[in-house]
């Protein structure tokens, strides 16, 4: 009896004190998370392009003077896993780079690819998942039962269906190889471990004067380099770069830091772009915040956008909502718009011609520089605030031909046209007469001239209807 006390004693110290030393160890060992890299690389012949495709976090390019292509992939893992070789892992990943006479091609999976492999861990058979596929059906099916079908790392335990455990009385039979595969993981205690998919960042670097092409989503892209020709599309991120000379960009839900641009082509959507010198800029963007240093030229579209620009050579625009900001206007400037507010600060004698066709916004046009220029205005109930005399100006139409030589309907048109302007040249010359037409609702239409037209002069060609426009 006393040694069976003493046995039974030794077994209950046992269960106390060392088992959850030893149990305990593989625990915490299981949950430490260590960081890793894998690499590999490629020999190139020629100045390659880069192609790069996926969803990354982080997707870092760096130029290099070797004449070959790396790729380095760090990221989190539970320490468990560190038997996987480089390439388990860029499988693991979906992770390829493949070489061609001139191009490298690097892509990823959205999604990791099922992988084949036992890892050490902690599972409980309550935790296991069947379903009828898993036993003997006479059925053919073509679908292999969970059982056999390798393990996503990324999937949590999952929960055991209680009306499907194994053993339970069922006209089925189980399947021996997934009872056995039960067993095992319940003697061995694999798990199916989680690697830590954020921080994951790959840096690639290639050859100075590669050209790229980018694509990836839900992820920043980061260019520590100068390029020559780029094609970036960048989705739910954030864009780094310097100094391109040809970039046609793509962005959506997207914030674009940039250098010095030497020709860009931009489709802009629901995000925020800064750069700065683009000497030609092609811009086509929504929602968007856009704000570059300037340069010689620019053709925008522009819908609900907020612009603002430094110095600008020429500018064509069509523009709808939003709000258009200049500092100095150094070219001629062709707008076209609707509710779209522009305000430049200043306008240098060099220009030419300013026409713009808007509606239903505030333009501030100064003209404190121009020493020589010419205003001819259009439209309905705007308020015109000028350092000129208007002068009021008739309709074409009523100016081309005489009441009496038409008839008709369209006689009294004419007529009630011209009764309109007369109306209006008299009630203008009856608040210029009181000092305050300056700056009340100006004519329909009307010009002013300052300086001598003879000389190099600025030209303004304005309609612009249920404006403010301001000149001073």
């Amino acid at each position: 009896m006393n040694d069976m006390h003493i046995a039974r004693k030794e077994k209950y110290l046992y269960w106390i004190f060392i088992a959850p030393c030893l149990f305990g160890n593989i625990d915490g060992y299981a949950q430490k998370i260590i960081s890793k890299e894998i690499q590999k690389e490629v020999t190139i012949m020629s100045t390659p392009t880069i192609q790069i495709t996926g969803s990354l976090p982080i997707i870092q390019v760096k130029g290099w003077n070797q004449s070959k292509v790396k790729m380095v992939l760090q990221f989190n893992a539970d320490s468990s896993l560190r038997s996987l070789n480089s390439d388990e892992w860029l499988a693991y990943w979906g992770l390829t780079m493949r070489a061609f006479n001139s191009r490298v091609d690097i892509s990823t999976e959205k999604k990791p690819v099922w992988i084949e492999k036992p890892f050490e861990g902690k599972l409980k058979l309550d935790n296991l998942k069947f379903d009828q596929r898993s036993f003997h059906d006479p059925r053919p099916s073509q679908e292999p039962s969970p059982a056999h079908r390798p393990r996503n790392l990324f999937t949590d335990k999952v929960e055991l269906s209680k009306d499907k455990k194994v053993g339970k009385s069922s006209q089925l039979q189980p399947d021996p190889k997934s009872v056995q595969l039960a067993e095992k993981a319940d003697s061995k205690k694999a798990a199916l471990k989680m690697v830590h998919a954020s921080n994951r960042i790959l840096t690639i670097w290639v050859p100075m004067g590669s050209q790229l092409k980018i694509i990836n989503k839900y992820g920043d892209v980061i260019i520590g380099m100068d390029v020559g020709d780029a094609e970036l599309e960048v989705s739910n991120g954030n864009l780094e770069a310097e100094n391109f000379r040809l970039l046609r960009l793509t962005g959506k839900f997207c914030n674009a830091n940039l250098g010095n641009i030497k020709k860009a082509v931009i489709d802009f959507q629901n995000g925020s772009f800064t750069a700065g010198n683009i000497d030609d800029l092609d811009l086509e963007s929504k929602g968007s915040t856009i704000d570059y240093e300037g340069g010689n030229y620019c053709y925008m579209r522009s819908q609900s956008d907020e612009i603002s620009i430094e110095t600008i050579g020429k500018l064509d625009a069509r523009k709808t909502y939003g709000s258009l900001r200049i500092e100095e206007v150094n070219g001629d400037v062709d707008f076209e718009g609707q509710n779209a507010n522009i305000r430049f600060r200043s306008i240098s004698p060099d220009v030419k011609q300013i026409s713009i066709n808007n509606k239903y916004a505030d333009l501030r046009l100064p003209v404190k520089k121009l020493t020589n220029y010419h205003v001819d205005f259009t439209g309905y109930y705007t308020t015109v605030f000028a350092p000129f005399t208007k002068e009021v100006v008739a309709s074409p139409a009523a100016e081309k031909e005489p009441v009496d030589s038409l008839s008709g309907p369209e006689k009294e048109k004419m007529r009630a046209m011209k009764y309109l302007q007369e109306q209006e040249r008299l009630r203008y010359d009856k608040e210029k007469s009181k000092g305050v037409a300056l700056g009340e609702l100006a004519p329909r239409r009307f010009t002013g001239t300052v300086g001598n037209l003879k000389d190099k002069h600025t030209a303004f060609k304005l309609n612009c209807t249920a404006c403010t426009v301001d000149f001073k």
